[in-house]
């Protein structure tokens, strides 16, 4: 499955990506290090990635998550991720959005198209009903993003995630399928 934004194409993972990922989390280690979870030496190891594939694409069969990778159009390079976990059905219809760009991508306005036209996806082909975010209240860019993407603030959750080998408090953020707003609803959130 492919989603093509200006700039990129949006792949399902899957195994013929894996080398371009492993490279992208390389590449952007000490980029993304103070935002995600520690990570071991073998995290950057072609069997870890293959293990890690495993348990993936079991996640994506059973419809608990939808991981998508970002290419660049012209040079196929891995550019972003964004990733759709904690999938629940029944009367929930909600996930958790992730998401990442190349450290030499930032500020381009890139992970807002990656992540736009993911959303778009998530909301109108898999029906979601709510997908939820955070970040760490020091991360402004991922704040600024997710404003611009519609997201809303719900909370303060302290001691929320262990990242980089420390509980961080992060901002709890939540986006509703804009097809299922109520008038209530929106009413509600624009005061």
């Amino acid at each position: 499955m492919q989603l093509d934004t200006e700039r990129t194409r949006l792949k399902v993972l899957d195994a013929h990506l894996l080398k371009g990922l492993q490279q992208y989390y390389l590449r952007n280690a000490h980029h993304l290090d103070r935002w995600e979870p520690a990570r071991s030496a073998a995290f950057h190891h072609s069997d870890h990635w293959q293990k890690r594939y495993k348990i993936d694409k079991a996640e994506m069969k059973a419809g608990r998550s939808l991981k998508w990778v970002a290419l660049d159009h012209s040079s196929d390079q891995v550019v972003g991720v964004c990733n759709f976990t904690q999938i629940a059905r029944g009367p929930f219809q909600s996930g958790t959005l992730g998401f990442s760009v190349d450290a030499q991508h930032q500020g381009q306005g890139l992970m807002y198209e990656i992540t736009d036209r993911a959303l778009q996806f998530m909301f109108e082909e898999v029906g979601l009903h709510r997908i939820a975010a955070t970040h760490m209240p020091s991360n402004h860019r991922s704040a600024k993003l997710l404003d611009r993407l519609g997201f809303q603030q719900e909370g303060i959750a302290p001691d929320y995630l262990k990242i980089a080998g420390r509980w961080e408090t992060h901002v709890l953020r939540a986006k509703i399928n804009p097809a299922d707003l109520r008038v209530d609803t929106v009413d509600q959130m624009t005061g």
